[in-house]
C-alpha cells in the first residue's frame, strides 16, 4: 500500500504554554513539559510548526484545537530564517523569541550549537532578507556530532604533541642548568 499526499512531514498536537501567544507555521518554538512558545531559551528540545503536514498525530480529545500547535516531527517543513543560508547549514533558533532560526555552517558548528540544531537546510537564503527556507527536521545530527568529535579529537592531538615537545624542552632546560 502506498499513501500519497501532497504533504511534507508527520505532524502531531503540543498545547501552547501561554494560549494567547500567537504561533505561525514555519516558527521555530521551544518545547517546555511538552507545550510549546517561540522562546527557546532553556527549552528541552526546539521544533517547529509544521507548514505541509502529511500526516497529524496526537489529536487534543475534548480540548480545543485553537490552544495547540501542529509540530513537525520529522520530514520537510518550511522555515522562518534570518540572514543568509546555504543548503547544508544547521538551523538553530535565532534566540530572540522570534519564531526565527540562523544558519550555522557545518565547520562552525559547537557542541551547543548541537542540542538545538531544528534540521539542516535544503535552500538558499540571502543575507538581507528573512524568509522562509526548507529544513530537514528530525532527521538525526550524527553527521555534525560525527564532525564535531573528529575536529575535537584532531585538536586534541594537536595540543598532546605541543605538551610533550613543550615538556622536552622544560625537562631538557632544567637538566642542562644542573
Amino acid at each position: 500500500m502506498v499513501y500519497n499526499t501532497t504533504g511534507a512531514d508527520y505532524a502531531e498536537y503540543l498545547p501552547r504554554l501561554d494560549p494567547e501567544e500567537e504561533i505561525d507555521a514555519g516558527d521555530i518554538v521551544g518545547v517546555f513539559g511538552g507545550k510549546v512558545t517561540k522562546q527557546t531559551r532553556g527549552a528541552h528540545q526546539v521544533m517547529v510548526i509544521s507548514s505541509a503536514l502529511a500526516v497529524l498525530g496526537n489529536m487534543p480529545q475534548g480540548e480545543d484545537h485553537a490552544l495547540h500547535e501542529k509540530i513537525a516531527f520529522i520530514g520537510q517543513a518550511a522555515v522562518n530564517v534570518h540572514g543568509p543560508v546555504q543548503p547544508g547549514d544547521y538551523i538553530i533558533p535565532s534566540d530572540q523569541g522570534d519564531g526565527f532560526g540562523i544558519a550555522i555552517p557545518p565547520p562552525s558548528i559547537t557542541p551547543e550549537h548541537i542540542g538545538q540544531t531544528i534540521g539542516r537546510a535544503w535552500d538558499t537564503s540571502s543575507a538581507e532578507e528573512s524568509g522562509k527556507v526548507l529544513v530537514a527536521v528530525g532527521l538525526s545530527t550524527r553527521q555534525a556530532e560525527q564532525n564535531l568529535v573528529s575536529e575535537l579529537q584532531r585538536e586534541n592531538r594537536e595540543l598532546s604533541e605541543r605538551v610533550s615537545k613543550l615538556e622536552f624542552l622544560v625537562i631538557h632546560i632544567t637538566t642542562d642548568r644542573y
